[in-house]
C-alpha cells in the first residue's frame, strides 16, 4: 500500500472526512506522544489532562495555520512548544536557557544552552534547503534525532518534535507516524545512537500502517454516507 494518502482521498476534500479523522488522529497522536514521555506517566491519568489538551491544541495550530506552508521555520517550531507548554507555568518560553546537559535521567547529552539557537537556525536550514535530495523518511529521521539531541526547551522537546514530524509528512500527502507503546524502547534507542537508518525504517513502517487505517476509514465514511442517501 505504501505511505502516500490515496489521491482519491486528497482530491476528494471532503471537509466532513478530514475533519473526523483529524480528530482522531489529534487524539491518538496525543495519547502516543505523551506516552513515549516516560516522566510523564499515563497519558489518561487526571493530573495531565491539561497536558493532552495542550498538545492537541499545539497539533491542530500547525494543521489550520500551516499546512499550505513548503518550508519550516524557527518560529513554527517554537510557538508549537510554547502551545504544548502552555498550561505549564514553572516552563520559559522560547529556547531553554538553563544548564541541563542531559536528556532527562539519561546520559543522551544535549547542546549547551548558549548554543542552541546558531544550531536551531543550522537544523532549520539544512531541512529546508540541503536534505531534499534525501529519501523523505531519512530526511525526518536526520531532523528529528538532530533536534532531540540538541534538546532546544525546556520541556516538550520529543512531543514537539513528533508534531513537527507530523506535519512535514501531511504537508506532502504522506500518511503520518504514531510510535506504539511496542516501540517505544526502539525509538529512544535509536535517538540515543544517532541511528538515523533504523530511525527512517520504524518511521516509514508505522507511516505504511497509517495509511491503511486512513483507508478503513474512508472505506467506512463511504459506506456510511451511501445508507444515509
Amino acid at each position: 500500500m505504501g505511505t502516500r494518502i490515496n489521491e482519491e482521498i486528497l482530491e476528494d476534500n471532503d471537509p466532513e472526512f478530514n475533519r473526523e479523522y483529524l480528530e482522531l488522529l489529534v487524539s491518538r497522536l496525543t495519547h502516543s506522544s505523551m506516552s513515549l514521555e516516560l516522566d510523564l506517566g499515563n497519558p489518561d491519568e487526571s493530573k495531565n489532562a491539561i497536558k493532552v489538551r495542550d498538545n492537541m491544541k499545539a497539533f491542530k495550530n500547525l494543521i489550520n495555520n500551516y499546512l499550505g506552508e513548503t518550508k519550516i521555520s524557527e518560529h513554527m517550531i517554537i510557538e508549537t512548544a510554547n502551545k504544548i507548554n502552555e498550561s505549564a507555568y514553572f516552563i520559559s518560553d522560547n529556547y531553554r536557557k538553563n544548564g541541563a546537559k542531559y536528556i532527562a535521567d539519561s546520559k543522551v547529552p544535549i547542546t549547551p544552552a548558549f548554543l542552541i539557537e546558531d544550531q536551531m537556525k543550522s537544523l532549520v536550514y539544512n531541512y529546508n534547503n540541503n536534505w531534499n535530495d534525501l529519501d523523505v523518511f531519512e530526511k525526518e529521521a536526520k531532523f528529528h534525532i538532530e533536534f532531540i539531541l540538541i534538546h532546544p526547551f525546556e520541556d516538550g522537546n520529543g512531543r514537539t518534535g513528533r508534531l513537527i514530524m507530523n506535519y512535514n509528512l501531511l504537508r506532502q500527502g504522506i500518511a503520518p507516524v504514531i510510535i506504539t507503546s511496542d516501540l517505544i524502547e526502539y525509538y529512544h534507542q535509536y535517538i540515543k545512537d544517532s541511528d538515523i537508518s533504523s530511525m527512517a525504517n520504524l518511521f516509514k513502517i508505522q507511516s505504511t500502517r497509517e495509511n491503511e487505517i486512513i483507508n478503513f476509514i474512508h472505506n467506512e465514511y463511504k459506506e456510511k454516507n451511501k445508507k444515509v442517501i
